[in-house]
């Protein structure tokens, strides 16, 4: 049998960079935001997580763009 690492939020995370992030349209701004948060919510609830929320994460709760 094969030992797996546990996902983490960061082997699923996408990341933009300012650029990146402007040339987006409003439709795929709002479908990143929804996925991002899904997706760490998923994350933290299998994984019992209880450090620190990433970065992303909390740019996204506070209303910020969350490029990079």
């Amino acid at each position: 049998a094969v030992l797996q690492e546990p996902v983490t939020f960061e082997d699923v995370a996408v990341h933009f960079s300012a650029e990146e992030w402007r040339g987006l349209a409003g439709w795929q701004k709002g479908l990143y935001k929804e996925m991002m948060m899904e997706n760490y919510q998923l994350i933290a609830s299998l994984a019992g997580w209880a450090g620190p929320k990433p970065e992303v994460v909390q740019k996204l709760e506070r209303g910020e763009e969350p490029h990079l």
